[in-house]
């Protein structure tokens, strides 16, 4: 699925969030890794139903910055779940 018309044009329809400040900042391993929530923390009840940023500036080479925006991190994997009446020898279809 595309969300872009273009490079740079989002598709009709088709919303972006953004970092919207730098909440957390850590240095580690030579990189820069910084929590950023997409809306501006004001009181306490910004924090909910909003998505989360963790955005990773590194310099993997003389006068480059590599950047690494991530959502979704440092969840539990999931690995799945067990089909009632399946046996463990059997293979689903």
């Amino acid at each position: 699925m595309r969300f872009t018309d273009g490079f740079w044009q989002l598709r009709e329809g088709v919303s972006g969030l953004y970092a919207s400040e730098a909440h957390d900042i850590d240095a580690r391993d030579g990189r820069l890794v910084i929590t950023a929530p997409t809306k501006v923390i004001e009181r306490r009840g910004d924090t909910l139903n909003r998505p989360v940023l963790t955005v990773t500036l590194s310099a993997p080479l003389e006068g480059v910055i590599g950047v690494l925006i991530e959502h979704h991190t440092g969840g539990r994997p999931h690995e799945g779940f067990d089909l009632p009446g399946l046996d463990s020898g059997s293979q689903g279809v």
